[in-house]
């Protein structure tokens, strides 16, 4: 086992603590649903050299810091299984939405009707997330700096004399191709020089997040475009704030952004306002957004993944950008391959409009959550002074919510006081 590898059974073990003996009954059962898949499907377990098989797919398999993928054994199906549902445990917002569907019959319903070819489906996307966790986290740890830089090259230098893959992608995939194609850039530089904008992410962020929120508003899914909204509101502020009262012990010190210089890895640590609370909800926001998808299985594979939900929540963007874009190019070469634009997985189709709607409801009330501590927070608020931090700032006077979205979210919160799931 690698020292990464080390790293992560560690991180994940003392993370997860003794969650694992103490499920809720929706992550069991969603447990019960993926190893009664490697069962029905009839595969024995993962194959050696399968991770390195689908890095190959687009191109990653001779970077340096994956070179001891091939060889890598990949853990058992029980173990792979442990520790995604450990991971989606610890979010609070997502097992909401999974006890819910639990509730509903939901997971019990696609129990009972699991087909081998449907199993075989749960299977790929559990090896799929697990793959995405172990690439990301390879590239992230390495402590060759330009391991992100390199990613992006490798991939697009596979691409030379392919087909063009941009008649597969609808409007908004391509816009999330180039949105996601900058920041991923943005961070390979920003790791390899050492140093980051303080303002990273404070337009980047938003705006990735109002891609999805208007796609979500336009198939009249209005209750998870407002949780979105509110993760738009909890951007970086794009300068240093200390939170409490002038001369109150202890202060809370918090940088939009930064690179540890003590890091070897120099990744890239990003806040969003309280940034566990901002997780949590994106994660359960982002798999609501996909849950529209005729292949939302493995979109709910690629939120799912514990080398980023499961990693500390400063790392949360870093990861999440990395594991997104490894996605977006898996989806391209799929459909590429497929000679279509529509999805190669369709034994197994989990679109329902009920339990989507209801996934947006929950998130709209965590939205409503999370903006109450982050209005209480804003109001102690204050830019920290230039002998705090070395960071340069903008003077701005307070952790703003961008002004366009006040009035809006304002009257989100009141409609919210007054209403219940």
């Amino acid at each position: 086992m690698t020292a990464v590898s080390v790293r992560m059974v560690l991180h994940l073990s003392v993370a997860v603590g003794t969650h694992a003996l103490h499920r809720t009954p929706g992550v069991a059962a969603m447990r019960s649903l993926m190893l009664q898949s490697a069962s029905v499907s009839g595969t024995l377990g993962p194959d050696r050299g399968a991770l390195s098989a689908r890095a190959m797919e687009i191109g990653i398999d001779g970077l340096p810091c994956l070179a001891g993928l091939e060889s890598e054994r990949t853990p058992a199906w029980d173990i792979m299984i442990d520790e995604i549902c450990d991971t989606v445990g610890r979010s609070p917002v997502l097992v909401r939405a999974i006890e819910a569907m639990h509730g509903e019959g939901r997971i019990a319903s696609l129990g009972a009707e699991l087909s081998p070819a449907a199993a075989a489906e749960v299977v790929d996307a559990i090896e799929y997330a697990m793959y995405l966790s172990r690439v990301t986290d390879l590239i992230v740890e390495s402590e060759d700096r330009s391991s992100t830089r390199l990613m992006r090259e490798r991939i697009y230098a596979h691409q030379v004399g392919k087909s063009n893959f941009r008649t597969r992608l609808s409007f908004f995939e391509l816009v999330k191709l180039h949105t996601m194609d900058m920041s991923v850039r943005l961070m390979g530089h920003c790791r390899e020089s050492g140093w980051v904008n303080p303002a990273f992410g404070h337009m980047g962020i938003p705006l990735n997040i109002m891609e999805a929120v208007a796609v979500d508003a336009c198939s009249g899914r209005l209750d998870n475009a407002i949780a979105g909204l509110a993760l738009a509101a909890g951007r970086p502020t794009g300068h240093a704030v200390v939170y409490g009262p002038p001369g109150a012990e202890p202060e809370t010190l918090r940088l939009p952004a930064h690179v540890d210089p003590a890091d070897p890895s120099a990744k890239v640590r990003v806040h969003p306002a309280h940034e566990s609370d901002w997780c949590a909800l994106y994660t359960s926001w982002n798999c609501c957004f996909v849950s529209s998808y005729p292949d939302m299985l493995h979109f709910f594979a690629q939120v799912a993944v514990p080398a980023v939900i499961g990693a500390p929540a400063d790392e949360f963007v870093l990861r999440r950008s990395i594991a997104l874009y490894l996605h977006i190019w898996h989806t391209i070469m799929h459909r590429a391959t497929a000679l279509s634009s529509t999805p190669s997985h369709r034994h197994l189709d989990l679109r329902h409009s009920g339990i989507s709607n209801l996934w947006g409801r929950i998130n709209r009330r965590a939205a409503h959550e999370y903006l109450t501590k982050l209005r209480a927070s804003s109001e102690t608020a204050r830019p920290a002074p230039a002998t705090q931090t070395s960071v340069s700032m903008r003077q701005t006077g307070r952790a703003s919510v961008p002004r366009h979205l006040t009035a809006f979210l304002a009257r989100e919160r009141r409609k919210l006081a007054r209403s219940s799931l």
